[in-house]
């Protein structure tokens, strides 16, 4: 049996824990505890810019979302942190929150054909850990410690 963790396993997790995780949600904190008019407005001209279609956003919304995202960090450092630990539970919570950002893609578009172009580049990093985390080997490689133990108890009770 090989313990070693799996390269895939090592830069997916920590680019989630990391960087879509810790970094993201020091840095929309920041935004959301410090939130001015100057945030603001340039939060809502940037808005403006990337719509297609006339939205208007006022600041409690921006910083709803803002909330939303900071969520969306935290579920990606707790994934993040047990894909490192080798948990099978975060290999799940893993697909399951990808799947649900593919679902929300999807709607998205259909709601806004205009966001296609944006969409298919959102649903790249989720497919991606689609794909991997559904992998016979890496499936394996997060239940092997689980099927270990089994064996372990299953021969002391033997003895």
């Amino acid at each position: 049996m090989n313990n070693q963790r799996p390269l895939g396993v090592t830069i997916l997790g920590g680019f989630n824990l990391f960087i879509l995780g810790g970094l993201s949600l020091l840095a929309l904190g920041y935004v959301y505890f410090n939130f001015s008019s100057l945030t603001e407005g340039n939060f809502l001209n940037e808005f403006k810019q990337h719509f297609p279609q006339n939205v208007e956003i006022d600041a409690r919304q921006l910083r709803s979302a803002i909330a939303l995202q900071m969520l969306v960090s935290a579920v990606f450092l707790v994934s993040g942190a047990g894909l490192l630990l080798r948990k099978e539970w975060a290999r799940k919570l893993t697909l399951y929150f990808s799947f649900f950002i593919a679902v929300l893609t999807f709607i998205s578009v259909v709601a806004t054909p205009a966001l296609i172009s944006r969409a298919f580049l959102q649903i790249i990093y989720p497919g991606i850990l689609i794909i991997y985390f559904t992998n016979n080997k890496i499936e394996n490689y997060f239940s092997c410690p689980r099927n270990a133990e089994k064996k372990d108890s299953n021969t002391g009770e033997q003895d």
